[in-house]
């Protein structure tokens, strides 16, 4: 999923400026933020042909508002890259902003651009060790949760990020955990889904630990993200 636009500590000064272009024929979407960001803003480039995607995306790179006070903890190729981002969108009003990340979302100060309205795609479920490999499921059901070896401590991140942007007019925190998981009945605890099924088609959340799949992030996109963003 991590295509031209990409950005890594190998290819600073070579992504083309094609990348970040305005289709003023198309509604203009900005994805900013690391690998989860841009896996997410691939699958939805390569399915919805009505969407510009913009991404502003790098390798473990946490989304920030470049000033001359930025302080460069993330890497040379991330800075970089934030400073594009903070220059393009002050300059083009006319664009749905999305950030999404690993974490560090406290570290995004959304008041330093009061003008600029940023949806906040929160904290995404992960798992402990390779997610294909930690589970037994039931393929007769269309969809599935699982609490085995889930990272419990994304529910703290997720409940500490929600009370950090309310403070802020201009940002809207979108928590993924709040439409991907529920309370367990038998087991009192919190799960997530692991797959949901489509004309019998299994699709994952993810392929990995964290990274969302393809077609989870069109599932997403089409029962949650078009209300929570899109239609407003």
């Amino acid at each position: 999923t991590f295509n031209k636009c990409f950005f890594t500590t190998d290819n600073i000064g070579k992504i083309s400026s094609d990348c970040f272009k305005i289709n003023e024929s198309k509604k203009n979407i900005v994805f900013w933020g690391d690998s989860l960001a841009s896996a997410i803003a691939m699958s939805l480039t390569n399915k919805y042909e009505e969407l510009n995607i913009i991404t502003f995306t790098g390798s473990s790179c946490t989304p920030r508002i470049y000033t001359e006070k930025y302080n460069n903890f993330d890497g040379e190729h991330c800075k970089i890259i934030n400073n594009i981002a903070t220059n393009f969108i002050s300059k083009n009003k006319n664009i749905e902003v999305i950030i999404h990340s690993k974490g560090k979302f406290m570290q995004f100060d959304p008041k330093v651009r009061p003008d600029i309205k940023f949806d906040v795609l929160g904290i995404s479920p992960r798992w402990r060790g390779h997610m294909l490999e930690l589970n037994e499921v039931d393929y007769t059901k269309n969809k599935f949760y699982t609490s085995n070896n889930l990272k419990n401590e994304i529910f703290k991140a997720d409940s500490e990020y929600k009370r950090y942007f309310e403070q802020f007019d201009n940002a809207n925190y979108i928590s993924l955990l709040d439409f991907l998981c529920q309370e367990s009945d038998k087991q009192q605890n919190l799960e997530c889904l692991f797959y949901v099924k489509n004309n019998n088609k299994v699709i994952p959340y993810s392929f990995d630990h964290i990274h969302m799949s393809y077609g989870m992030s069109v599932y997403i996109y089409e029962n949650f993200l078009i209300d929570k963003i899109f239609n407003e």
